[in-house]
């Protein structure tokens, strides 16, 4: 909904949120709601999501918004260095 959205992006951008890191501004409001259950350990609503979980949210939600939806090669790519930096940051 719009009401969401600009939930979403007012809880991003007052974290600081940098958006899709290397990736399209066309999935930027994926990439707030990955921020936000990154950056707090909550989703938008308050209930509390694990790294893992955020970051399936995030390939689920470009899936959605992608032209080739469950196919779309972006997001497996977007999902895949999101779990990369999990070792990274270790």
């Amino acid at each position: 909904t719009p009401e969401y959205r600009d939930r979403v992006e007012r809880a991003a951008k007052a974290l600081g949120s940098d958006g899709c890191t290397l990736f399209p501004d066309r999935f930027l409001f994926c990439c707030w709601e990955h921020d936000i259950a990154y950056r707090t350990g909550r989703t938008v609503e308050g209930a509390p999501i694990e790294r893992s979980e955020a970051d399936a949210m995030l390939r689920r939600c470009v899936q959605r918004h992608a032209p080739l939806k469950a196919r779309s090669p972006v997001s497996w790519l977007m999902w895949l260095g999101v779990r990369a930096a999990i070792w990274i940051d270790e």
